[in-house]
C-alpha cells in the first residue's frame, strides 16, 4: 500500500508545477517590461537559474552524501532532455523562432558548456575544474549584464498581452519568487514519487538520475516553455531552455566540484548525446525555412532522445 504514494505523489506534483510556471513566466514578462529588457535576456538569467533549482538543490545534496553518478547523470540527462525533448515538444506545439543573437551566441556557449563537460568530466571533476566551470559561469553572466545594457526594450508599460495591466517591479518580483518556490516544490515531489517507483523496478542508480530525476528536474523548463508558448513569449521559452543547460553545467556541475571533488564515470554515448543535441539545436537554425524551429525538426530531436534513453538502458550495467 505504501508503494503506491510515490505515483500518487508524482501525479499530484504536477499541479504546482504548473501554477507556479505560470506565475514565473508573467512575473518575468512584467519585470522586462518594467526594465525595458527584452524577454531573451530575463529567460537566460532569472528564469533559466530559478528552474535549474532542483538540479542544483538534488546535485549538491548528492555530492555531500558521496553519490556522483546522481551529480552526473542528473546534469547530462537535464540538458539532453531539454534540448532534445523539451525543444522538440515546444516546437512541435509551436514552430519557434530564434533571434539571431540567439543562435550566434546563447547557442554557441551551450555547445561549449557541453564540449567542456566532456573535457572535464571522463574520470573525476577537481575544485579546480568546479573553479574553472564557476569563472566560466561569471563570464557568461557578464555578457548578459552588459547585453541588458545595449538592449532597452521599446514598448508600451500599461497593459500586457492579455490586457491585465502590467504589476510593478516589486510585483514582479514576488510573483517570480513565489512562482520558483511552487515550482522547485512541484519538481522535487515528482523526483520523490518517480525515484521511488524506479528503485521498485531495481533501475541502476545512474540510469534512475539521467532518467527519472533528470526529467523530473527538467520539467520546470518545459512547463514553463509550455505557458510561455501560451502567452506569445517565444524568447522566452527558447532562452529558458538554452540558459538552463548552460547554467547546469557551469554554475551547478561547477559549485557541486567546489564542494566537494565528483568521482565520475565513463560515459562517452552521453556526452555524445549531449554535444549531438546541441549541435543539432544550431544546425536545424539554418535549415528548412530558415532561423527556427519547425515542427519535423522538433519530431527529429524526439526521436533522438528516445535513441538517447535505449542507449542507457543497452550500455548501463
Amino acid at each position: 500500500m505504501r508503494d503506491l504514494l510515490h505515483p500518487l505523489l508524482m501525479i499530484l506534483s504536477f499541479a504546482p508545477l504548473l501554477g507556479g510556471a505560470e506565475l514565473v513566466v508573467r512575473g518575468a514578462s512584467a519585470l522586462a517590461s518594467r526594465l525595458r529588457i527584452a524577454p531573451i535576456v530575463v529567460g537566460l538569467t532569472l528564469v533559466a537559474f530559478g528552474t535549474s533549482l532542483p538540479e542544483l538543490v538534488i546535485n549538491i545534496s548528492a555530492a555531500l552524501r558521496g553519490q556522483p553518478t546522481i551529480a552526473l547523470g542528473n546534469v547530462l540527462g537535464s540538458n539532453i532532455f531539454n534540448i532534445a525533448a523539451s525543444l522538440g515538444i515546444l516546437s512541435i506545439i509551436r514552430t519557434l523562432p530564434i533571434s539571431r543573437r540567439t543562435t550566434w551566441a546563447e547557442i554557441p556557449v551551450a555547445f561549449l558548456a557541453a564540449l567542456v563537460m566532456t573535457l572535464v568530466a571522463p574520470n573525476a571533476v577537481t575544485r579546480l575544474e568546479g573553479l574553472l566551470l564557476v569563472s566560466l559561469f561569471l563570464l557568461f553572466l557578464l555578457y548578459v549584464a552588459l547585453t541588458m545594457r545595449r538592449q532597452a526594450w521599446d514598448m508600451d508599460i500599461p497593459g500586457g498581452t492579455d490586457g491585465r495591466p502590467v504589476p510593478s517591479r516589486g510585483g514582479a518580483a514576488i510573483l517570480i519568487l513565489v512562482g520558483l518556490g511552487i515550482l522547485a516544490l512541484g519538481g522535487e515531489g515528482v523526483v520523490r514519487g518517480a525515484v521511488g517507483t524506479a528503485r521498485l523496478l531495481h533501475v541502476p542508480e545512474y540510469v534512475i538520475a539521467a532518467t527519472v530525476v533528470a526529467i523530473g528536474t527538467s520539467l520546470p523548463e518545459l512547463v514553463t516553455g509550455i505557458v510561455a508558448i501560451r502567452r506569445g513569449e517565444i524568447d522566452l521559452a527558447v532562452g529558458n531552455v538554452v540558459g538552463s543547460n548552460i547554467f547546469n553545467v557551469f554554475f551547478v556541475l561547477g559549485t557541486n566540484a567546489l564542494i566537494r571533488p565528483i568521482e565520475t564515470i565513463p560515459r562517452p554515448f552521453d556526452h555524445a548525446f549531449h554535444i549531438l543535441t546541441t549541435v543539432m539545436l544550431f544546425l536545424f537554425v539554418f535549415t528548412g525555412r530558415g532561423r527556427q524551429i519547425e515542427r519535423w525538426e522538433g519530431v527529429l530531436l524526439i526521436l533522438v532522445y528516445g535513441a538517447y534513453s535505449l542507449s542507457l538502458l543497452l550500455f548501463t550495467g
